[in-house]
């Protein structure tokens, strides 16, 4: 039988993988978003088109880094459970 203490982990556990699957789809998201807006950016060659893609291809770059740590903490979770 499980301890309150057990349970109140086993809660705990539940509730952070809960947030990082949000934040996981949240990112991915935003990833969607910067994606099409870099894609509607691409057709058009003025100097401000240019700028702007630059500067979405750099939040492009940040938001993957983020998603990829936030899976990478995913994953050590889902190790620990399985020990």
């Amino acid at each position: 039988m499980a301890t309150k203490g057990q349970e109140k982990t086993a809660v705990d556990k539940q509730s952070e993988a809960d947030a990082l699957d949000r934040m996981i789809e949240e990112l991915q998201e935003k990833i969607r978003d910067v994606t099409q807006q870099i894609a509607t950016l691409q057709a058009q060659e003025n100097e401000a088109a240019v700028e702007q893609k630059k500067s979405m291809e750099m939040q492009f770059t940040i938001l993957n880094a983020q998603l990829m740590e936030l899976m990478g903490q995913k994953m050590e979770m889902l190790d620990q459970e399985g020990q």
